[in-house]
């Protein structure tokens, strides 16, 4: 069976390789025919170190590329794909606007990133680039990152925390 492509996962500041998120998304991710990774990029807490060596480990993907972030990973995976020329962008409470990052707002590319965030969430708040709160953005609700039309992922249901779609950025 043919390959989509890498998705590649990027895990939150304490958490690893092997969490529930990455788990999950990696089971639907192989059931439709993507290889997977995910570096653990635990050794350090600094941002510009977990960036480095994320760019560093894809550099030389040479088929379609989707990185999937979630918390800190969401920031790196913002970061990281216009650099990567990433053909896709899913990010689960992504952790920008944090001031101690090299940039508090990354640039994604537009039309090819999905933002799936919790309502409640306490440690990375909701946010817009103009700093109110988040509401769904894209017409209806797509909670799914679409690579080539063909859904990547399908998970918000899996999850008890209620999620929303923030659409479709770009």
């Amino acid at each position: 069976m043919r390959m989509h492509g890498l998705v590649h996962f990027i895990h939150g500041k304490e958490s690893g390789t092997s969490g529930g998120k990455i788990a999950a998304l990696a089971t639907v991710a192989r059931s439709r025919q993507w290889n997977v990774a995910s570096l653990n990029y635990s050794h350090t807490m600094h941002p510009t170190v977990r960036l480095e060596q994320l760019l560093r480990a894809c550099a030389d993907v040479r088929t379609a590329l989707l990185v999937v972030g979630s918390s800190m990973g969401g920031w790196f995976a913002a970061e990281a794909a216009g650099r990567l020329d990433a053909c896709g962008v899913f990010l689960l409470a992504p952790a920008d606007f944090i001031p101690t990052y090299p940039t508090q707002d990354p640039h994604v590319p537009a039309g090819r990133t999905e933002i799936v965030h919790s309502w409640d969430d306490e440690v990375i708040r909701t946010r817009t680039r103009s700093g109110s709160r988040v509401c769904a953005s894209a017409p209806g609700t797509w909670c799914a990152a679409t690579i080539a039309s063909q859904p990547a992922f399908s998970c918000c249901a899996s999850y008890s925390t209620p999620f929303y779609c923030a659409g479709r950025a770009g």
